[in-house]
């Protein structure tokens, strides 16, 4: 068998405020949608919060660089959820100190 020269992205999630809900994680190929649109991500994962930490892995990816953004959705509304002034109100994560402006 020839070994696959894929990969798994591990992303660790923590400072979950809740056990509520669900955690939403996606991950990028390119700048394409990120952060904002989870349309635009290779792989999108939904993940059961059952402890104070949540491990997603995307495996099988081919190498490249990636970006992630990590939801906690404790509404399970499937999307993020903000304020009168648009301000999240889920926890949100991305990486490489992404910002949302």
């Amino acid at each position: 068998m020839i070994p696959s020269p894929n990969g798994t992205i591990v992303v660790d999630v923590v400072g979950l405020r809740s056990r509520r809900g669900h955690v939403l994680a996606a991950v990028y190929a390119s700048a394409e949608g990120f952060p904002h649109d989870p349309g635009g991500a290779v792989r999108r994962l939904t993940e059961i919060i059952d402890d104070d930490e949540v491990e997603v892995y995307f495996e099988d990816l081919p190498p490249g660089r990636y970006a992630v953004t990590v939801l906690h959705d404790e509404d399970d509304d499937g999307e993020l959820s903000t304020n009168v002034l648009g301000i999240p109100t889920d926890g949100l994560g991305m990486s490489n100190f992404s910002t949302l402006a």
